[in-house]
């Protein structure tokens, strides 16, 4: 059995072939297959020059491409390319942080239409009744059919209605301060490493 590396006139790899006789086998036109007996030879390893097979130096990212005549890895990207990148990168980074806060959002607000109304409602007859001297209950109806389910008196009531109110509104003051920094805070970033780190801190504020 005999080893082969199909490479072409650039000195690229393209394949490794075994084949069982001592005849290198027949490629293509622009290919030539090369006897290689080292079996840590491989295409994404090694390359073919007129020393022989070397090994490609360290590469510096996956956008790298290899200059086969300066035998070093040199970057393709034209400036129009790496801005349209960058642009695609910060509104994943967005994209990523309003899908945060849309399931913060989501976990403290039952999803069904109108109940943030309710919810503004709740609160309104919950401060109006601590300040009631003598409430009617005829004036809080939203109340008068809560009691007993979540609090079992209209004060107590009252203050669980408040205290939620109050909760939602300090998060939701967080998330919407968050959301407004994002399309700043990214729009400034000027590299890949600034946008991770403006997403990481920006979803660190919200507990991610």
């Amino acid at each position: 059995m005999e080893r082969y590396a199909i490479v072409d006139f650039n000195g690229q790899i393209h394949s490794i072939m075994v084949v069982g006789s001592s005849a290198p086998p027949i490629v293509g036109a622009e290919l030539v297959a090369v006897w290689c007996p080292e079996t840590d030879v491989k295409d994404d390893t090694h390359y073919f020059d007129s020393e022989g097979f070397v090994e490609y130096p360290p590469k510096p990212g996956q956008w790298a491409a290899f200059d086969f005549a300066a035998k070093q890895w040199f970057d393709p990207r034209t400036p129009d390319f790496l801005a349209d990148e960058l642009a695609q990168i910060k509104r994943s980074a967005n994209l990523k942080i309003l899908a945060v806060i849309k399931s913060i959002r989501a976990s403290m607000i039952t999803d069904l239409p109108g109940q943030e109304m309710i919810y503004l409602r709740k609160e309104a007859e919950a401060r109006a009744y601590v300040a009631d001297p003598a409430p009617d209950m005829t004036n809080y109806p939203l109340m008068v059919r809560e009691i007993g389910i979540t609090a079992p008196t209209a004060g107590e009531l009252a203050q669980v209605w408040l205290y939620m109110a109050n909760q939602l509104m300090s998060v939701a003051g967080l998330l919407e301060a968050v959301r407004l920094s994002a399309s700043a805070l990214l729009e400034g970033a000027t590299t890949e490493a600034e946008v991770d780190m403006v997403r990481d801190g920006l979803l660190a504020q919200m507990g991610v």
